[in-house]
């Protein structure tokens, strides 16, 4: 875990795209990391297995290079799709 007065109690990861993330003490692995439209920080969700489409919402998490409008840059260029949550 880091424990400096961005991170405290935060957990570093790297995602599958390669992205270093600063992540809720409760995350796991296979967690989504999430951009919301409209929101500041993206959020990590965790699939809820007896539901296909449902999501649980972990926390905000920091992702290097996501955090200024990169991932809305990258929506618009085709790298990434808008998919429907269903939020439990």
């Amino acid at each position: 875990m880091i424990h400096d007065k961005y991170g405290v109690g935060r957990t570093l990861a790297i995602t599958l795209s390669g992205n270093f993330a600063l992540c809720p003490p409760a995350s796991e692995d296979g967690d989504v990391v999430v951009v919301f439209p409209g929101v500041a920080m993206p959020w990590l969700l965790r699939r809820q297995e007896a539901r296909k489409y449902w999501y649980l919402m972990i926390g905000p998490v920091y992702v290097h290079g996501f955090m200024d409008g990169e991932a809305i840059d990258r929506f618009v260029a085709g790298k990434y799709t808008l998919q429907e949550f269903i939020i439990d």
